[in-house]
Parts: C-alpha cells; structure tokens; sequence
C-alpha cells in the first residue's frame, strides 16, 4: 500500500459508517473503503426499522441512509460476520 493509495477500515456498518463514507469520499478519499458489520446488509436507521417499517408505514428503501445507487457509485466494500 502507498500514500497514492490509502485504504481505509470502517469497523461498523451504522450511521456513522455512512456519514464517514460520505465524508471521506467528499473530501477527496479515492482509495478502498472497507465496511466490517454484523450484518450484510447496507447501513441503515435502526430506530425506524423497529417503529415505523415494521408497521408497515414506511418502505424498507427509506431505511437507509442514502441511496442504493449512491453505495454503488461510492465503490466501497462489505465484510460481514
């Protein structure tokens, strides 16, 4: 690995590990972004997940913290348990 191309470890597959994606990739982070989560699934609210979907009055996309397309587009990986 070199400094042209740093590779980054995100340990947490929650809000903050969005909003670090974001960041990182906002703030010019072009390198590899690897996301290690309990789940293999993207990040998402868990609050809403626990209230509002399960009663049926939101969509399982709202859960999320951005976008499908804006996971696809941000080229980072997830490594589940």
């Amino acid at each position: 690995m070199s400094v042209a191309d740093p590779r980054i470890v995100i340990i947490g597959a929650g809000q903050a590990a969005a909003q670090c994606m974001q960041s990182l990739r906002a703030n010019g982070h072009d390198g590899k972004i690897t996301v290690i989560g309990d789940e293999a699934l993207l990040p998402y609210q868990r609050p809403p997940l626990s209230k509002a979907f399960l009663k049926g009055e939101i969509a399982e996309d709202r859960l999320l913290f951005k976008p499908v397309d804006w996971y696809d587009q941000t080229e980072f990986f997830l490594e589940s348990n």
